[in-house]
């Protein structure tokens, strides 16, 4: 994951979009050395909303979601961002 101050971000902002959007790939932005922001992809957002959705529905919809956030690329790859983000990670 790439890591950019505002001000970086804001001379850069179309740039960056492109990037998220051309190879799903993931973009935080920080305020005074903190992150602040995370920018995904549009399909990368669709596809973990639609599975915390089905996660907070019946029981077949959450074994459904469960299975699908055990088989899917886009799970696993931001995953390992929430990793590598973790306050814990860094010590």
């Amino acid at each position: 994951m790439e890591i950019v101050t505002v001000a970086q971000a804001k001379g850069r902002f179309p740039a960056i979009i492109a990037e998220v959007t051309a190879d799903n790939s993931v973009v935080g932005i920080t305020v005074r050395g903190r992150l602040a922001a995370v920018l995904i992809s549009a399909s990368d957002y669709e596809e973990l909303t639609a599975i915390v959705r089905g996660l907070g529905g019946d029981p077949e919809q959450q074994e459904n979601a469960a299975r699908r956030a055990g088989e899917s690329d886009v799970v696993k790859r931001h995953l390992q961002h929430f990793v590598e983000l973790s306050p814990s990670h860094s010590r």
